[in-house]
Formats: C-alpha cells, structure tokens, sequence
C-alpha cells in the first residue's frame, strides 16, 4: 500500500492566486499606439509629488513570473507607511506591456501567456495616480516568460491520489474530495531569470481543498547551467538600479558590506480586493500547500547578514572588538527589512565607539521560530570571526525574533550560548493584542496602540497577536475559501507565540542579561499617551504580569539573566512614570519643553508630520528636534552606550565536529570523486562554507561542521551524470562534541538513469532469531510510503521500486521502534531483512552490528573493565555470556548482515566498556566495503547509530567506549590492525609477550590478544 507522507525538509514556494476583480481594464498599447488620454488625465492631476512614505511595488522585488500557455495574474501594492492601503481612490494605467496584457481598475495586471511565447523577460511601466492625493508615479517591472515542461500528469477523481516525476522528487497529492469529477492534473516546471527551478499545478477543474505538493529540496532547485535561462531588460537593469524599495534595505556600500544571505520559501496570497501578500513557508518540511494557479518558488532572500567590518580583512578592520548585532522590526511588502530607513545613523555611531558593527536584515511575513534559525547561523559566522559573544540590539518585531532563538524555539537551532546581552527597542514582548483577554489560557492586556495593525497580512503579526486571516486563505468566487494555516505551521487563534516565550523555564529559560526600551511620547497636554503609536505601555512590558505598573528599572532575574526596563528618555529622570501621568518638571528641565518622547518609528504615518523621532532612528543631524541642545544624544544612543560598556563580550568559539564520508557509485561500488556534498542540521542547511565540501580522488570527504548538540545530521549530493540524492544515515550528535562520532557513513549515489528493483526480507527477534509476524514496517522515500504488515513468518516484500535511498521503519507493541537505511538497485530483488529489539528496562544496553555482503564474516567484541582497570570479561563468539552479570553476544553470524545483538543487562556507572568490531574472514574491509552499522539502545533513550569509517587499514574498529554510564564514540585512530611488525601475517591472534613491540596498540587490544582466539 503506498500512501503520502509528509517529510521533514526545507521548501520554498510562492503562491498567486487572483479572484472577484471588477472594474474596467485598460489594454496595453501596441508598438506603433501612444495611450495618450490616461496619461494626460493623469500629467493634469499630479501637481504633488508622492509622499516619501508611500511607495509603489509590483510583484516580487519587481519581477512578474510566468508560465507559457498559463494566465499571469498580479497585483499592483500602494504601501503608505508599513501597511498596503486597500482605498480604491488610486487610478492604474499600463503604458507599457505586451499585447494581451490588461491592469483592472483595482490594479490587477492580467496576461494570458502565449504558449508559444519566447522565453524572455518584458519590461512593463504601470502609471499609478492618487485621486485625494494629486500625485502620480510610473513605476518599472518585468515579467518573466520561463520555459515550462510538464513533468507529471495524471487524471484523479474524488477518491484523491497520488502523482509524480519519473523519480519520485516531485509528488503531488490529491486529498479526498479536493474535486468533485474525474481532474486532469499537471505538475509544470518553468526556470526563471536567476536560473531556478519554479513549479506550479494546473487542473482541469475547480479545486475545493489545497493539494500538497512535495518539491526536492531546495539545495537541488538549480537548474543545470546550460539550461534556458532568461536575461534581465537592460532597460529594467537600469530602473531597478534607481528603485526605492520598501523598505529602503541595507546596502552594500558607504562602508557596509554583504557577508552572507539566506533563501527561503515563500506563498503568494493575493486576495479579492488586490492586497498581494508575501509569506514565508520555512518549516521542516518539503510537502506544500497547491492549489491551481499555485507557482512554487525557491530563490527568493529570506536574510542577509551585512556588517561595518570586512570580512576578508576582518582582524585589520575590527580585531578584538565586541560584536554589536542589530535586527530591526516589521518591513512591509515582503521585502528584507533595516537599513538607514530603520536605524538612521545608530549602526555608525556605536561603531565610532570602537565595536564591530553588523546587522540582520530579515523579511517579517515569516515565523519567528524560521527567521531565528537564519539567526543562530548570522551568529555563528560572527562568532567565526569575532572569538567572542554578540551583543544583540533589536527593534519591535526584532527582539521577537531574538527571543525565539535565546529561548531554545528556533527550527533546528538550538540556543548556543554565543549571545552576550539583548536590548531591545519598542518590541512588543506581551504581544499586539487588539483588547483585553485570555489568549492561550494567559492574560494579556491590549497590545495594540493603532489600528495600522488591522491592515497587516503578515504570519508574524498573526504571532504576534492580530488575527491576520487573509495570510493563509486564498478566497474563491466560485466556492469555499481554502485555508492553508495548517502549511504554514501556524495557529489561527492570534498570539501563540507570545503565550510560547512567556514560558521562562527550563529549556526556554532567559540565558543572557536583557534592557528593554519602551517608547512612551507624550501629547500637546503635556501628559504621557497609552504606547509609543504603534506598541501599547502594557504591550511593551517584557512580562505581561507587569502590566500598566512602573518599570522595573533595577534589575529582575529570570532564568540565567537579568531584565531591566527602562521608558526612553523618561525612566533616568523620572522612574515612576506611567500612562496618562503629567510629564514631570524632572524630564522637562532636562530635555526641554520640545520634548515630545519617542515613538515606535518615524513610520507610523500619524506621527510623520511633525514630530519624526521614532525610537530605533537616532540621528545627530536632527536630534535638536526632541530636546533642546544639540549636542545632546538621542537616548537611545546614551542608552546603549552605556549597556554595552557594561556588559564585555566574553571569549566565544563555536563548537564543530568533524565528519567522514564517502560517496561511492550505487550500481559500480567505485568511489566519485568531484561530488559536491553539503550538510543540512536538523533539516535546515547552515548557510556557511562549514557545511559544503567535495569528494577527493576516492570518493572521500572530510569535513569540519557546525557543532549542535542531540542534533541530526543528513547530506545532499550532487554530481553530473548522477541523481541528486539527499542521505539520511541515522547520524545524531551527543550533548558535546567529545560523545559524537565522527563518521556519517558511505553515501551510495544513482546513475542519472531512472530504474525500478524489488525489496524483500525477513523481520526477526534481535535475541532470539525467531520471525515477528504482523510486524507494522513503512518504507519512506521522499514523500511517498509504502506500508504493509509482516506475514506469519515475519517476512514482507515491496515491488517496483524507484532506485535510491530508503528509510525503513518497523514498529509492534513490546518491541522497539527501529529504524533502517536501505539501498534500492535497479533489475534485482533487494535484500530488506532486518531485526527488533525488545523494549529494554532502565539501564538494560542492546548493541546490534549489521553489515553489508563483504566482508562475511564480521564479528562482535565486548571488554568489560571495573573501576581499578581490571578486565572482568571479554564477549565474542567463542564466549557468548557471562555467567555473573548475564550479558550476553545472542549468536555467531558467517554468512554476512547479521545481525548480532550484545546484550549488557545493565550497565554499572563505575565500570569502563569497550565494543569493538572485527574482520574475521571474506574478502574487502571495514572501511571499503562493509557499509556496517552499530545501533545502540539505551533504556529509555534514543537509539544512537555508528557508521564503519570509510578509510583506513586495519581489520579492527573501535567503535565506542561506556564511561561512567555515558556513551563516548571513537573519534580518532579507531581502524586498527593486529598483524605487521607485531603479528604474524597468517595469525589472527597471538598471545603477546613484549611491550615495546605492541606500545602503539591500545589496552583493551592488547587485552584481547594476550589470549588466543579460537578459529571457528
């Protein structure tokens, strides 16, 4: 039986979907055609210029993807401030496009892409007029024409189904009753101007529920590079040059200058009145939303990490200094955040005050758990660099994002003890809550101080605490809306998030010191309002308990830091402020009675006008506009110097692992070399040098990678003439590196030839070798399984199999979960036999040995010592148990597999183990063709995997030691040999006499030879 499944693997996409527009469209003039009379209307109407807080954007960073013979739908947004404003009084004009193409009176351009178009980008200029405002502005797009194959198709009725590439790497699954007649569906495939793969759905009928559609991950969306990519307009080169955007991002230049930068998934929900959204859609998985008209797109800049210093020249330009992170708050629009637009001078002055600068730009239609992983990684390369701790300055939604990864929530990140301290600016730590209530069975007051959040359709706002409804529904003029929430692994009650990091306990406890800076201004009555214009008093407190009472501006401890709050510009001279309280004479006679206080941002569109001081914006040059003498600092300027010279960075490296592998032929067994190999943790790929490497001369990689702790690792790989494969080979990190293994096993990668081969096999015992019927197993690749139950003799088999890598699963009450690693080969029936262990007791230890053909004959070895070093048994083959503590080798395998199973009954916490592997007979090795693996279990505990090492000679290998109850994998020298200058060639043992012959052996070797070993 074959059913879907969702897997655990980053995707990206982008959803469009357009429906109920009305209104009258304009046609795009011909070559020869000037549109003269929308253009007059709108030179007589524009006699403003367009305000510097509303902008025009058009598709995605300007750019319109398309498919061949696929109508193209999108919406022209008009942002004033952060929000889109969904006022009809705007007035759209095409003046350049191609023939076909229309904009409706609510600024939807619409093209029916030709099918036998050119594969070509096409500039377009929209003329968008402001009827109340008497502006007008031309705004430049393009709109790509990808080359469009389709790669899956299939006729699919109410009953649901399943369909799929020829290499099962894109799977479309069809729910029960998403249609109500028999459905043709198309999976189509396009490549766009950067040379990504963008795939989309078509069905020949209305949909009435999402489809799923798992995509390869997104390290294998590159197309190949002779592939039919498309050219940018030089004429849209040119405009995109001198574009706004919004917000004004980070740049690459007056001094900053890009590190690294992140991509990530995003959906594209455009609703019924025009208000396009971006969201991201960054979760462990590779399964998507589809819907029809759904475009599913990769390459879009999730983050990027810029910084003051150079990278290259990083000890020349900022040595020893502390590093300062800054991560501002909510962008509109979908694009990445920050930059002068946000922080205005701040980022340049504290590094005039000797510390090196750098900054997070981030886009916020995400959640905060996915933006903090990008995060973690921003951190890491810093402290790369740096050798110490970050100090973290965040703004609004920025300190959200923070406590994400402090508190132990970011995607496959675990906290990691790199920060040095957090401030925080206007962040809305008790949420933006619209009133008053229970939300998540936890009080909060209002968080909300305007109602510019009611136009957010962002999932980091519906986190956050507004309910944003139109960020996962695609609405339908011809049937139900269709709700995407559970994709985008988000709760549709709003604030869940904020109800999440109130829990400081624990593994989500505080680790650093944390300020946080609230914006309280004041109004013409000289009394203080309720929040800053955007953020409530009670929104910004850092504990919702805290409420509307004063600021804790001595420090609180929670968990391992200590938190203090402090109102900008307020608190230092007045630390019994509070809401609706008359500004005393204290903060006036210091600061004069211009000063109005700090807004959230300069914006907030209520306060632009006349007082544009927002609270994360500190600027020398207009700092005379919040308080009298000029040569005063912005308070949060004094406020962060201060913090800093508090708070040192202490030293910091981050922790690494180093990993051995070896990618080898599936069908030859002859080692690649030249395969591009990269590293995903957790599902997620660390977006650093770290975590790439290519395979030498034999097929061998070692490689140096980002230490996390319980942590689980796979690899992607990549080759020409072979299929991109991804490998899971049950490698998890321990809690330090010290009791992690260092090898990930041999990587088997297909021919780029598409094969099908059979798998069959036999559940047994682990202990006593008898078959376990009906015995539940699932056979995993990609997002297809195919699940069953054994028969009466335990023994199962699967046909018609795509070649590759599988993960099997086997489950039956009493016995463990187990999970294995099987390799599918073309033309043949694959062997599929496997074992289970019984439920173990608390500190009962099962070590099971498999192995592949070669050698046949692999043999188990355990040397037990106590706590003054002497030897108390040895078990193998020829000395299956002992009699005192009943542990215990179960049989003897010759024949190749296995499995043999060693049994301790309970491990004492004095006592020192050794397990140990060893080549008893059959031609290869260990290390070239065994392919053996060690599954550990420990009582209650995960089952931990050991892969043979895929290099060395020798036909012993340490796999492990138990110390002090604890498991401590070989890292180092782990093949040895027992012949050479010591043993004879022909011996397999040899009762050593001489110390000075045998000082490169270990104790536990020598143990084992001072006896012989029996032949067999």
């Amino acid at each position: 039986m074959r059913n879907f499944r969702r897997s655990f693997i980053l995707t990206f996409l982008t959803i469009i979907y357009v429906v109920g527009w009305g209104g009258s469209c304009l046609a795009a003039p011909s070559s020869n055609e000037k549109n003269i009379t929308p253009i007059l209307s709108s030179l007589l109407l524009a006699k403003a210029e367009i305000p510097n807080t509303t902008k025009v954007v058009i598709g995605s960073d300007g750019v319109v993807k398309a498919f061949k013979g696929k109508k193209m739908q999108s919406a022209v947004k008009v942002f004033v401030g952060y929000t889109v404003d969904e006022r009809t009084n705007y007035t759209y004009t095409l003046i350049t496009g191609p023939t076909g193409m229309i904009i409706s009176s609510q600024g939807v351009i619409t093209y029916n892409v030709p099918s036998t178009s050119d594969t070509k980008a096409i500039p377009i200029t929209i003329r968008v007029t402001s009827i109340e405002g008497g502006w007008s502005k031309l705004e430049s797009a393009q709109v790509v024409i990808m080359a469009t194959e389709v790669i899956a198709s299939g006729v699919i009725g109410s009953e649901g189904g399943v369909i799929s590439d020829e290499w099962e790497d894109v799977v479309l699954t069809v729910p029960v009753d998403a249609v109500t007649e028999q459905t043709t569906f198309e999976v189509l495939r396009g490549i766009d101007e950067k040379g990504y793969y963008i795939y989309t759905v078509k069905s020949s009928t209305p949909l009435l529920k999402a489809l799923q559609l798992r995509l390869p991950d997104p390290q294998f969306r590159k197309a190949p590079q002779d592939s039919n990519t498309i050219e940018s307009s030089e004429a849209f080169k040119s405009a995109q040059s001198q574009k706004d955007l919004i917000p004004k991002k980070r740049e690459a230049s007056n001094g900053w200058n890009l590190w690294r930068y992140w991509s990530a998934n995003y959906a594209k929900i455009t609703s019924g009145i025009g208000a396009e959204n971006r969201l991201r859609n960054d979760l462990p998985d590779n399964s998507e939303p589809a819907n029809d008209n759904i475009d599913n797109n990769y390459h879009h800049d999730a983050a990027a990490l810029f910084s003051l210093c150079s990278a290259p020249s990083y000890s020349e330009t900022c040595g020893d200094k502390d590093p300062v992170l800054f991560i501002h708050g909510y962008s509109p629009g979908g694009d990445l955040g920050g930059g002068k637009g946000t922080w205005g001078q701040l980022p340049e002055l504290i590094a005039n005050e000797d510390y090196a600068v750098f900054e997070f730009n981030w886009r916020t239609n995400a959640r905060f758990v996915d933006a903090a992983t990008n995060l973690a990684d921003a951190i890491r390369i810093i402290n790369l660099f740096s050798h110490k701790k970050v100090h973290i300055i965040a703004h609004s939604f920025g300190g959200l994002v923070s406590r994400a990864y402090l508190q132990n929530y970011a995607v496959g990140r675990p906290y990691h003890d790199d920060v040095q301290s957090l401030l925080t600016l206007g962040t809305p730590h008790s949420g933006i809550f619209d009133e008053d209530g229970t939300y998540h069975g936890l009080s909060f007051l209002k968080g909300q101080d305007s109602r510019l959040f009611k136009a957010c359709l962002q999932i980091s706002c519906q986190q956050a605490g507004e309910s944003t409804p139109n960020a996962w529904t695609v609405e339908q003029f011809w049937g139900p809306n269709i709700d995407f929430s559970f994709w985008f692994g988000i709760d549709t009650d709003p604030g869940k998030f904020i109800a999440q990091i109130d829990d400081t306990a624990g593994d989500h406890k505080i680790p650093v010191n944390v300020l946080a800076l609230m914006g309280l201004p004041r109004n013409a009555n000289k009394t203080f309002q309720n929040g800053d214009g955007l953020i409530t008093y009670a929104g910004q407190r850092f504990d919702r308990t805290w409420r509307n009472t004063k600021v804790h501006q001595n420090p609180l401890q929670i968990g391992e830091g200590e938190v203090t709050e402090r109102i900008l510009g307020v608190t230092v001279y007045d630390s019994d402020a509070l809401p609706g309280d008359t500004v005393s004479n204290a903060v006036l006679s210091h600061w004069g009675p211009s000063f109005w206080g700090y807004f959230h941002s300069t914006a907030v569109p209520a306060y632009i006008a006349a007082y544009p001081i927002g609270a994360a914006e500190p600027n020398v040059s207009n700092s005379s506009i919040v308080h009298t003498g000029s040569d005063a600092p912005h308070a949060a300027l004094t406020e962060i110097k201060a913090w800093l010279r508090l708070n040192h960075s202490a030293p910091f490296t981050p922790l690494t692992i180093t990993l051995n592998t070896q990618v080898v032929d599936a069908t030859t067994q002859l080692p690649i070399s030249g395969a591009n190999v990269y590293f995903n943790v957790n599902g997620s790929q660390v977006s650093s040098a770290e975590t790439f490497g290519v395979t030498n001369e034999n097929g061998q990689l070692s490689i140096e990678l980002p230490f996390y702790a319980l942590s689980k690792y796979t690899a992607l790989v990549t080759k020409n003439g072979y299929h991109n494969d991804e490998f899971d080979t049950g490698y998890t990190t321990g809690l330090t590196p010290g009791w992690s293994g260092a090898e990930f096993g041999r990587l088997e990668l297909q021919p780029d030839q598409v094969a099908t081969g059979d798998l069959s096999g036999q559940i047994v015992n682990a202990t006593t070798g008898l078959a376990i019927p009906n015995a539940s197993y699932t056979l995993i690749r990609n997002s297809l399984d195919h699940t069953g139950v054994t028969d009466s003799s335990g023994n199962y088999s699967i046909s018609g199999l795509i070649i590759g890598t599988y993960e099997l699963r086997l489950s039956k009450t009493g016995y463990q979960n187990e999970t294995y690693f099987i390799t599918i080969h073309g033309g043949q029936s694959n062997n599929g036999s496997a074992n289970m262990r019984e439920i173990l007791s608390d500190g009962q230890m099962s070590i099971r040995l498999t192995w592949d053909v070669d050698p046949s004959d692999l043999d188990s070895h355990l040397v037990k010592y106590d706590a003054s070093g002497t030897q108390q048994y040895h078990i193998y083959y020829s000395h299956k148990s002992d009699s005192t503590t009943g542990d215990n080798l179960d049989l003897d395998d010759t024949s190749s597999y296995g499995p043999e199973t060693t049994t301790i009954q309970s491990v004492e916490a004095s006592a020192r183990y050794v397990f140990a592997v060893y080549h008893y007979s059959g031609s290869g090795s260990i290390t070239t063709t065994s392919n053996a693996h060690v599954s550990v279990g420990y009582g209650s505990n995960s089952t931990v995997t050991f892969n043979a090492p895929t290099s060395g000679e020798g036909r012993w290998w340490k796999v492990f030691e138990i110390n002090n109850g604890s498991i401590v994998p070989c890292q180092n020298n782990c093949i040895l040999d027992d012949q050479g200058s010591v043993f004879n060639a022909t011996a397999r043992s040899r009762n050593v006499q001489s110390k000075s012959e045998t000082a490169f052996m270990p104790d536990w070797l020598l143990d084992i030879m001072a006896n012989e070993m029996p032949a067999k």
